[in-house]
């Protein structure tokens, strides 16, 4: 589905939060083994674009979770 979302964050402690407003688009990979999330958001911090994928791996036994953005090149 398709969803409205407000988040705010701060950068360092004693600093102003930024407030931003966007969306998130969730859709089932893969036969239903993997959800993945689309996000576009806009605020305090300039546009903002993130993809996150995530599921159950049944060699640990956990559901995990991969992130990437556009404020970085590092998978979280």
């Amino acid at each position: 589905g398709k969803w409205k979302t407000a988040s705010r964050y701060t950068v360092r402690p004693g600093a102003p939060a930024v407030e931003s407003v966007g969306t998130s688009e969730f859709k089932m990979l893969m036969d239903g083994r993997f959800l993945v999330e689309n996000h576009d958001a806009a605020g305090g911090a300039g546009p903002f674009r993130g993809m996150g994928i995530m599921g159950f791996n049944v060699v640990t036994g956990a559901f995990e979770r991969v992130w990437v953005d556009s404020n970085s090149t590092a998978m979280t």
